[in-house]
């Protein structure tokens, strides 16, 4: 739709067959991937090592056990 995708990473508002509406924040082939569903669509998210990505995953759970 309105998005970057290059060989490494893709970035920006895509639309994907099986979920629809997404935004892309993510290193290609280089999972985990957080994925956080919105009414409205998705929006994927990794950072480029594994171990940041669940870093920002385990702050992502605390932030909404808070609430």
């Amino acid at each position: 739709m309105n998005g970057e995708a290059a060989d490494q990473y893709a970035r920006g508002h895509f639309r994907l067959k099986e979920l629809g509406n997404s935004r892309l924040y993510i290193f290609k082939n280089n999972p985990p991937y957080i994925r956080i569903n919105l009414e409205n669509g998705y929006i994927f998210y990794n950072e480029k090592e594994s171990s940041k990505t669940a870093q920002v995953f385990e702050q992502l759970q605390k932030q909404v056990v808070r609430k």
